[in-house]
């Protein structure tokens, strides 16, 4: 399924015409919650205890967030971790450190104001 097409789908499935970079943060998050549930149920699947089993899909939803690179990719982060924060995937402590390296990751992207040419009198 192309991107575009994915993109109509979540748009459609919300019931709204979202704008693409929303669709593609929900499509973000909905890659991190699929590998949290492949590797819970992988690990459920090796007998082992519910919180090992939740142990182990904390570090595969960690792993599926997008990596800080370029503008899209912060805003997928963000609403993955965001995400993450609030299904306690990841602890507030750890989810404000990786909030905090959004927000230095955005820093890079932004495009510094034009500057002032001085007159001289």
């Amino acid at each position: 399924m192309s991107t575009d097409t994915q993109i109509a789908a979540v748009s459609q499935i919300q019931g709204t015409l979202a704008p693409p970079h929303v669709a593609q943060a929900v499509m973000a998050i909905d890659r991190c919650r699929e590998a949290f549930n492949r590797a819970f149920l992988k690990s459920k699947g090796q007998d082992r205890s519910d919180g090992w089993a939740k142990m182990e899909a904390a570090i595969a939803y960690r792993a599926a967030v997008p990596p800080l690179c370029g503008p899209q990719n912060i805003n997928e982060f963000i609403a993955c971790v965001t995400d993450g924060m609030l299904l306690q995937t990841i602890s507030g402590t750890d989810g404000a450190r990786l909030l905090y390296a959004a927000q230095v990751a955005s820093q890079a992207f932004r495009v510094p104001p034009p500057q002032k040419q001085s007159t001289a009198a």
